[in-house]
């Protein structure tokens, strides 16, 4: 997934927080986050961060690029 807020200084930190969560990493000017296998988003993560004091939430479903798999290499 693709995240981005009003508040990005809080946003890797405040994704870390929610369940289900596997990997949190800065992509550009947006959050690319990893959900464990099995999660679903359904919502729950915008409620969690608008919980958070979060606006302007934009959540976008992603495919893994070159660079994501790079990022995930460099975080073993």
């Amino acid at each position: 997934l693709s995240v981005k807020t009003n508040n990005m200084f809080d946003l890797p930190e405040d994704l870390e927080d929610f369940e289900g969560v596997m990997k949190v990493y800065r992509f550009g000017e947006v959050i690319h986050l990893v959900l464990k296998e099995g999660i679903e988003n359904g919502g729950a993560l915008e409620d969690h961060l608008r919980g958070k004091g979060h606006s302007q939430i934009s959540i976008e479903h992603t495919r893994p690029s070159i660079e994501d798999c790079f990022m995930d290499l460099m975080q073993k």
